[in-house]
């Protein structure tokens, strides 16, 4: 019996707003496509992403501007990541053949890109309970399900859903810089040094975990392998829709580059 297909988009690096709209896209327009999608995609310039329910207020504004930072509100959960030196996934699948509630599917996901790790040579595993974070950074702390490595979160990632579809978007950090992602939000200064070395001794990039240096490209491959591997389909290279491709312009345009968006909360 064939195996199931899905698609593999590599739409490269875009600017924070697109990236959003275009994630937003494939999750409203899947219940369209019989194949789930896999996509892999980077930023045009390094970008602080905040969680839905997030308060804009925790951005310093200010201190984006000075280092070059943009930033946005993303359409799932979570709370600060900054994407620069790392390969973002974004994976948006019908919710027939998932383990049922956001915390089953989620592990299913993460499952996937532990098997795709594991092919570079990192013992990644499954964090088993939820740990209490006490900043706006995403990789404070792993919550259920979440990957280390050597007790380290190597994997920020987070998922909204419509009625019958699912999508999950995450940050597998390279280089995690830590420092200059805290400089990014509104934090007391005398915090500031005491949080750096708690988040330095809890999550780090692949390259900083000591097993040499990754390249994309391998990565790309390693996770892709590890999806088909887990969920039992064949990834093949595909294209945005018309469809989805018209339907990601207008959320870019009407949404994700407006102030009544990013400044909700």
């Amino acid at each position: 019996m064939p195996l199931e297909r899905a698609r593999l988009i590599e739409s490269g690096t875009g600017e924070a707003a697109w990236n959003m709209a275009l994630d937003e896209a494939l999750l409203r327009l899947q219940s369209q496509r019989c194949q789930a999608t896999l996509r892999f995609y980077g930023w045009t310039v390094p970008t602080l992403s905040i969680g839905y329910f997030q308060k804009h207020s925790s951005v310093d504004q200010e201190a984006c501007r000075r280092k070059g930072v943009a930033w946005i509100r993303r359409p799932t959960g979570g709370r600060g990541v900054l994407h620069d030196r790392e390969l973002t996934y974004s994976f948006t699948s019908g919710l027939d053949g998932l383990p049922p509630g956001v915390n089953g599917a989620h592990r299913r996901i993460s499952s996937a890109l532990a098997r795709g790790l594991h092919r570079l040579g990192f013992e990644a595993e499954l964090a088993r309970h939820s740990e209490r974070g006490s900043s706006q950074a995403c990789f404070d702390a792993p919550s259920y399900s979440e990957l280390t490595v050597r007790g380290k979160k190597v994997v920020g990632s987070a998922q909204t859903r419509s009625r019958a579809a699912l999508l999950e978007h995450g940050s597998i950090p390279l280089e995690l810089d830590i420092s200059r992602l805290l400089t990014l939000l509104k934090l007391d200064a005398q915090r500031r040094g005491p949080l750096v070395e708690r988040l330095e001794r809890r999550a780090a990039g692949l390259n900083q975990l000591g097993q040499g240096t990754v390249k994309i490209e391998l990565l790309k491959a390693a996770i892709a392998g590890g999806f088909e591997e887990e969920f039992g389909f064949v990834l093949e290279p595909g294209e945005l829709s018309p469809e989805e491709r018209a339907l990601a312009n207008e959320l870019l345009a009407t949404k994700y580059r407006t102030l009544a968006w990013n400044l909700r909360r």
